[in-house]
């Protein structure tokens, strides 16, 4: 027997592949009856579209998260051979292709550390290219979330974890069979279920009860879940199965169970599994687990707007931060405009009907552009056409936020910052950091400077404002500039039209926003600490403040202004609307806890986000329906070319009294001017 050659990834003899025929490395795992022998491969090339005639040859993918809860790189080095050469993988793999390996018959599986050279930037780059088109042919991907020993759960507990989910999926189709007519009974109950004082759904807390109940929650908190590159290796795959250990089921039931306890969207069903489940589950809220990972992964394989994929899954883990988005873009994006989407559909269809008359070699010609063309409209963004590994992280994150705001032809993209900083150094203050994590450090919520104090704010909640942000049209219906624009080759520059409406005077004091979150029927109450807290300092303000400043604050109708704030009826004009689909608590809970309430020069009331400060300006810029807090940029920052425009910085989106409907620009076209955003 051939002594293995001991070789670094970089230095492993890969098989080319050939970039213009769409190749890629396959690895032939051999079989063996010895679950513990070492891992023996050899790569194979194979082409994602060839010659006619052929098809493509059956491979599996392999999804798994490269570093397991069991394994430690620190003293671990596993290495398989392929070719007769060792090749170092992680622990994680290791145990992967152990468990995947047939005993008697070669497993071809496609694996990424491994088929790619992750070395050569060049290769990766067009490698992860094709990833959709590998995913979505191949037959099946094996999803490996490690062994239930990791996270302390044994393999008939992590089996009994299984069974539920089984048993749940089952439920549901029972349960919409019956509302169809169909005499068919649940079924029968899994024996964990019963172990209990009496038996039954009420019982105690019975030992298998528990444990099988831990094994649920610790099955959702895998590594596996946690990582960005998982979301569409689970999506585009025709079919996949799930192992845990020695248990395995197919992917497709834990979509089944998450449906069946969401239930039907239109309530037509009385009968709910939720009402079946043991009290710990219900009690411990385990079932939205499932149910909110599962949805979010329903929702990005039925192809949403990018920005929205982008925030579902901007908490998940990747080792390099371009993965953040380069993780995705193997996912279907939809268009902002379903009416412009419609119609380029229906142009489409009236350009095969006339290719349909044309000779068959001007249609065969036709046919290879209209698919070229519906590739190039599948890409997850416009504007960033592939992956490139060449780019930093800093480049990438700028031209995602731009293709974005392009895209949308809105600033919509740019909502819901809520002060958070930027974790990636170098970026400019209006993109979006997707290596941002759910909250972020560093805030000083004390006015002193002997008394800075770094609490913990969550990040942007894009959600909560996208679905505020059609409320108001603080813009106007009149477009006054020429649209969003890049003002530097770099890309780092945001040109748009903007509208000065007021400066910020008064902030309230920040560090009241330290404390834990308040249930929402308890905010509106916890509001009238932050209202006195604030006229306090607004007193404080307008007393020593300009004689017209003063006479405003007086005749103002402040209180009017802050009781429309903190109760979300922003419309002076129509105090009956309210854009909110919830209580005011729920409102405030959900839109003021984590902002800062403050006060203009003029009066005016608002609240924004927790790094507002007195100085920092109102404005209304074109295609944003919010008003956003801008910073001013010193005089010295704004010399040279473009010196006089505005510059600034921007701070977040916010909500004023009385300027949300426009009135602040109504006839005010001519004060328009331009803002650069640093």
């Amino acid at each position: 027997m051939e002594t293995p050659e001991e070789s670094s990834p970089d230095q492993i003899l890969r098989p080319p592949v050939n970039s213009s025929a769409d190749e890629i490395r396959l690895l032939d795992i051999f079989p063996s009856e010895n679950k513990s022998s070492p891992i023996a491969c050899s790569y194979r090339v194979i082409s994602l579209k060839p010659s006619d005639g052929q098809q493509i040859p059956f491979y599996e993918t392999l999804s798994y998260a490269w570093q397991d809860a069991g394994s430690d790189p620190e003293t671990e080095a596993p290495q398989i051979l392929i070719d007769h050469t060792s090749f170092p993988v992680s622990a994680s793999l290791l145990r992967a292709l152990r468990r995947l390996r047939f005993p008697d018959r070669i497993r071809t599986i496609w694996i990424d550390a491994v088929c790619i050279n992750q070395s050569d930037n060049v290769e990766k780059t067009q490698q992860v290219n094709l990833m959709r088109r590998i995913y979505a042919s191949c037959t099946q991907c094996n999803i490996w979330l490690g062994y239930p020993r990791d996270v302390g759960v044994s393999e008939e507990d992590a089996q009994a974890a299984f069974d539920t989910i089984a048993w749940i999926s089952a439920t549901g189709e029972a349960m919409d069979a019956r509302f169809s007519g169909m005499d068919v009974p649940n079924p029968a109950l899994p024996d964990w279920f019963q172990d209990g004082e009496d038996g039954g759904k009420e019982g105690l807390n019975g030992e298998l009860r528990l444990r099988a109940t831990e094994a649920f929650y610790k099955l959702f908190r895998t590594p596996w879940w946690s990582r960005v590159w998982t979301v569409q290796e689970a999506i585009l795959p025709p079919a996949a199965t799930v192992y845990w250990g020695a248990c395995e089921m197919s992917w497709h039931l834990f979509d089944m169970a998450s449906e069946a306890i969401m239930g039907p969207t239109d309530g037509r069903r009385d009968e709910h599994v939720g009402d079946l489940m043991p009290d710990e589950f219900n009690r411990l809220q385990l079932l939205n687990y499932l149910t909110c990972l599962m949805r979010g992964i329903s929702f990005s394989s039925a192809g949403e707007e990018p920005v929205s994929t982008l925030y579902r899954w901007r908490d998940r883990k990747s080792t390099d931060l371009r993965d953040k988005v380069y993780g995705l873009m193997g996912l279907k994006g939809r268009a902002y405009s379903e009416e412009e989407e419609a119609a380029e559909e229906e142009e489409e269809e009236e350009e095969h009907d006339d290719d349909e008359e044309e000779e068959e070699e001007e249609k065969e010609d036709e046919e290879e552009e209209e698919e070229a063309g519906e590739e190039e409209e599948a890409a997850f963004l416009p504007g960033i056409p592939s992956c490139d590994y060449t780019l930093d992280a800093q480049t990438l994150f700028c031209r995602v936020s731009w293709a974005l705001v392009k895209q949308s032809n809105s600033l919509e993209p740019l909502m819901g910052r809520r002060g958070e900083g930027a974790k990636l150094e170098g970026l400019p203050s209006w993109v979006i950091d997707w290596s941002q994590d759910r909250w972020s450090d560093g805030f000083f919520y004390f006015d002193t400077e002997e008394h800075k104090v770094p609490v913990q704010v969550p990040e942007a909640d894009y959600w909560a404002h996208k679905s505020l942000y059609y409320e108001y049209c603080a813009d106007g219906p009149v477009m006054v500039g020429g649209g969003p624009r890049l003002l530097d080759e770099s890309g780092r520059v945001l040109g748009l039209d903007g509208f000065l409406v007021d400066r910020i005077a008064v902030v309230e004091q920040r560090e009241v926003l330290g404390r834990q979150r308040v249930p929402d029927d308890q905010v509106l109450a916890a509001s009238a600490a932050r209202y006195g807290e604030l006229m306090g300092r607004c007193h404080e303000y307008f007393s020593s403040a300009s004689e017209e400043s003063c006479r405003r604050w007086l005749s103002g109708r402040w209180m009017q202004e802050y009781l429309g704030v903190v109760t979300g009826k922003l419309d002076a004009a129509n105090p009956g609307h309210y854009p909110f689909d919830g209580d005011e608590g729920s409102w405030a809970s959900t839109y003021l806890q984590h902002h800062v309430l403050f006060v203009t020069e003029g009066a005016k009331v608002g609240f924004g986000p927790v790094t507002s400060e007195p100085g920092d300006e109102v404005w209304i810029l074109e295609l944003c329906r919010h008003p956003v807090v801008l910073k001013p940029l010193k005089s010295e920052d704004q010399e040279g070319e473009g010196a006089n425009r505005c510059h600034v910085t921007w701070v977040g989106d916010c909500c004023v009294y009385g300027i949300m409907m426009g009135e602040a620009v109504k006839g005010k076209e001519d004060a328009w001017v331009e803002v650069a955003v640093h």
